[in-house]
């Protein structure tokens, strides 16, 4: 429970439910799609444990993890075309600078975004040294001319 005073004599108790803002786990998954570019087919299936395709080089996808967090971003794989391909992360605060390119957050000069290889059923996991303090959005967007397919 969390008092405040106030200037008169009485005080009043507010639960300390309403502040707390931590997760209910230390796994978050994003809540939605925000946008898609280029060919992505059932995007929204993945937030529910499905799975997404992305096809054909610069197509992608842009979560939206309804509020800012942070902390290491992992991608799970599915299917993949062939050994070949590679997919982009880049990390957004705000709906405006959602896309291929992470906005200035880390105060680098050029954020850029992440490449990583997509390997069939595999994983990857942000390394430490590129961890992002904050962001809401994350865009996954496949940097080669095949398909990498997401799983949720």
């Amino acid at each position: 429970m969390l008092s405040l005073g106030a200037c008169s004599q009485h005080s009043v108790t507010v639960s300390d439910v309403d502040y707390n803002l931590s997760p209910s786990s230390r796994t978050l998954a994003p809540v939605a799609v925000q946008r898609t570019y280029g060919e992505v087919s059932s995007p929204n299936q993945v937030l529910s444990g499905g799975t997404t395709t992305i096809q054909g080089m610069g197509s992608y996808i842009v979560f939206d993890f309804g509020k800012e967090v942070g902390g290491v971003a992992s991608l799970q794989f599915g299917a993949v075309s062939d050994s070949a391909q590679s997919v982009f992360l880049a990390f957004s605060e705000s709906v405006l600078y959602t896309g291929p390119q992470s906005d200035l957050y880390s105060g680098r000069p050029q954020d850029g975004s992440l490449s990583a290889a997509a390997v069939t059923n595999g994983t990857y996991s942000v390394p430490p040294e590129n961890l992002r303090g904050g962001f809401r959005y994350l865009t996954v967007g496949l940097e080669t001319s095949g398909s990498v397919e997401l799983s949720g």
